[in-house]
């Protein structure tokens, strides 16, 4: 009885701007989401800043929801690349 639901926060030629997949977590929670993940990883980390009070509220909202929720630590390479580096 699993439901998937899709949000695209990505624009046609990549990135995404951090209020865009912050409400679109916020929406998933909202409407029940029992897991949420997100895959924004990419092989430059980026940076890192504060979060804003609004941000930090929605990250506080999703604590107490119980919604699990992952994101992938990068998206960039392929497995068998690097033979050597699996033991």
């Amino acid at each position: 009885d699993a439901q998937i639901l899709t949000m695209k926060v990505f624009g046609k030629g990549g990135g995404a701007y951090d209020s865009d997949y912050m409400v679109a977590i916020e929406d998933a929670v909202m409407l029940g989401c029992a897991a949420v993940n997100l895959s924004l990883g990419s092989g430059n980390p980026g940076f890192s800043r504060s979060a804003t009070a609004a941000y930090a509220k929605i990250m506080d909202d999703l604590q107490d929801s119980g919604t699990v929720v992952t994101m992938s630590a990068g998206n960039s390479g392929y497995w068998a690349e690097k033979p050597s580096d699996r033991s």
